[in-house]
């Protein structure tokens, strides 16, 4: 993870320094409400259930359209859901997804129960 954050602008290192210390759901809330100042992209996060994608975390559309929203697995039980996924611009979006991966990956107190 460190030669990627390290390659970016900075803003991924932040998101290091948001979840230190902090619990998984803790850390999903506080990444999503730094995605969204940072960037205007809202996101959420689900556990996985089968089919079903049940809220554990983050910013909430209120009214999502259902041709916008994108789910994203980060693994096999935490995905992360957005109503604006293509806001973010450049590499932005997979240099989310591969930090997020590795965040949920790391700490398991969702999956856990």
């Amino acid at each position: 993870m460190a030669k990627e954050i390290s390659g970016s602008d900075g803003w991924l290192q932040s998101l290091v320094d948001i979840v230190h210390g902090k619990r998984l759901e803790e850390a999903l809330d506080a990444l999503s409400q730094f995605i969204l100042s940072r960037f205007g992209v809202r996101i959420w996060f689900a556990r996985m259930l089968g089919n079903r994608w049940s809220y554990i975390a983050g910013k909430i559309s209120l009214k999502p359209s259902a041709s916008e929203v994108q789910q994203i697995r980060l693994n096999d039980s935490v995905g992360l859901i957005s109503d604006n996924w293509t806001a973010l611009s450049g590499t932005k979006g997979s240099d989310l997804v591969m930090f997020l991966k590795w965040l949920v990956s790391s700490k398991r107190d969702v999956e856990d129960g």
